[in-house]
């Protein structure tokens, strides 16, 4: 059911990333309009995002999305590695604004609650068509260079997860995520949602990904660290982490016990189907209230750097207007109380902005 999903964190990020990056792609598509080929840049950023489409649906699950992401990779695979001199860029990018179109659809479809239900094998056909024909028309093999690896196993949460009778072990796993990847907090909270369906008990350092203000400059210095209590094997937990977007490195060792020195409030506990942090329970049953038969969504967009660097730089110019205004020498022997009273409130909200 596809109500399993509704407010779900991780649901949420993939549904923004992937529609961050199926514009991003589209536009490039589009920008190519007037060229005979597709630059390099172009095919290299299409195969990379396609590839992750691939893996981020896997993991959750939507294998119409992930299916006809692989293939629309393949066909990317081919571009790249072969490099086709001849090319029918009204067929191939009429093809790839067709997947584009079925995914966003999908993506619709999951933000509205609804089954994404779609078939997309009558496009997957046409895609590997074209495949064989621009191998053809390039005089090379139909057995060139392909694009063999399979869609990484998946591991969504399932809500009827066993209790495992082997033996626990626990593991050490540093991860650090690529550079400028942005949403570190997000994707560090992404990783501990995930491992609920292998995992007794986590540990994370930092210990709260979701409040602590240094949170995302600790994982980009220093990785995100976790202590797993599991029944899984090492190689099973490296499998999960490679199907996980964004993270560019694991290291992955045995660890004898979970650190002692970490207090049993600090534990990111696994139970039922609920991730508990404890002392933020009380503030996350209150945010998190969803009325009978309603849907809480939350909003994100995307800011580039230069608006966030133009838009702290004129936060400094107002809090410095605002003392320069407050502190005037021309207010010096004036009884001005109401003005007092208006000047403290301008800069509780200074401060606070």
């Amino acid at each position: 059911m596809a109500s399993q999903y509704v407010n779900d964190p991780m649901l949420e990020v993939f549904i923004f990333e992937t529609s961050q990056q199926l514009e991003h792609v589209e536009q490039s598509v589009l920008e190519t309009e007037t060229l005979e080929t597709y630059p390099t840049d172009t095919i290299n950023e299409i195969f990379r995002i396609m590839h992750t489409i691939k893996s981020s649906a896997a993991m959750m699950l939507f294998n119409n999305i992930s299916v006809l992401a692989h293939t629309t990779e393949d066909l990317f695979y081919f571009i790249r590695e072969d490099k086709p001199q001849e090319l029918d860029m009204t067929t191939l990018s009429d093809l790839v604004l067709e997947s584009i179109d079925f995914m966003k659809m999908e993506l619709e479809k999951i933000e509205n609650g609804e089954k994404a239900d779609g078939d997309p094998q009558n496009l997957i056909e046409n895609i590997k068509e074209h495949l064989t024909a621009l191998k053809k028309l390039n005089n090379l093999p139909v057995t060139a260079k392909v694009n063999d690896e399979p869609v990484k196993e998946q591991y969504y949460i399932s809500s009827n997860r066993s209790a495992k009778a082997t033996q626990t072990k626990t593991y050490k796993a540093v991860l650090k995520f690529e550079e400028d990847c942005g949403m570190e907090n997000i994707r560090a909270f992404t990783v501990i949602h995930n491992l609920k369906d292998m995992t007794e008990e986590v540990i994370s350092n930092p210990e709260d990904v979701i409040n602590d203000v240094d949170c995302v400059e600790i994982i980009r210095k220093d990785g995100l660290v976790l202590y797993i209590k599991t029944a899984e094997s090492e190689e099973k937990l490296h499998s999960l982490f490679k199907t996980m977007a964004f993270i560019e490195r694991v290291d992955l060792q045995a660890y004898a016990e979970i650190a002692e020195q970490k207090s049993t409030e600090n534990k990111i506990l696994l139970t039922g189907d609920e991730i508990i942090i404890p002392e933020m329970k009380e503030q996350t049953t209150a945010k998190n209230t969803v009325p009978a038969g309603g849907h809480q969504s939350q909003g994100m967009i995307s800011v580039s750097v230069e608006k966030l660097d133009k838009l702290m730089n004129m936060v400094g110019e107002i809090v410095i207007s605002e003392a320069m205004v407050i502190h005037n020498p021309d207010l010096n022997g004036l009884a001005l109380n109401n003005f007092k009273k208006s000047a403290l409130q301008l800069k509780k909200i200074t401060d606070e902005l």
